[in-house]
């Protein structure tokens, strides 16, 4: 391919993602939610039962399952107050689980982790909570930690784009980790 083929197509896809970006600063998101996880109703027979059919956690499911086709932009929040080591220590008690990887970021700024998806947040937040049967996936796997020194804290915000964003959202990941700073996951 010449120089000016490949310059034209890289006009172009920046174009496109000028576009994109553009629809997404004048329409915001489709949708947004934030769900506060409560850890008390985590169980490890989650792993063999549907979640998303518990009276504890089915509304959440049943509403992100409404957006099912569409990309989002997602972040966990924790409380604040927990130290970082204390929440890494949470995180790999069990060294055969695959999570993301751990930052550089000094202490706890009360957000544990940024993501992204293409399509279904709702089966990405159940491989974040551990319960997912492909137990290859990275994920948090919070709701397989111990108890913590201080009551867990937890929230899922997800934010719901259209679908012509879907291929642009990793540089926004990128940016929001930068400045929420979480408490793992490499970007």
């Amino acid at each position: 391919m010449e120089k000016e083929q490949i310059e034209k197509l890289i006009s172009e896809e920046a174009t496109k993602a000028v576009s994109v970006f553009d629809a997404i600063i004048k329409e915001k998101s489709v949708e947004s939610f934030k769900f506060k996880l409560d850890s008390k109703y985590f169980k490890t027979d989650f792993i063999t039962h549907d979640i998303t059919q518990d009276v504890n956690f089915k509304e959440m499911f049943d509403k992100l399952k409404e957006y099912n086709d569409y990309p989002a932009l997602y972040f966990f929040q924790i409380n604040q107050e927990l130290d970082k080591t204390e929440i890494l220590n949470l995180m790999i008690k069990d060294d055969s689980l695959k999570i993301p990887a751990i930052n550089n970021y000094k202490e706890n700024k009360g957000f544990l982790y940024v993501g992204k998806v293409t399509s279904c947040a709702w089966g990405r937040l159940i491989q974040h909570l551990g319960y997912h049967k492909q137990r290859k996936s990275h994920g948090i796997q919070v709701g397989l930690w111990d108890k913590a020194s201080k009551e867990l804290e937890l929230s899922f915000t997800v934010i719901f784009f259209e679908k012509e964003s879907r291929d642009y959202l990793i540089l926004l990941e990128k940016m929001l980790s930068k400045q929420l700073e979480p408490i793992i996951g490499k970007h």
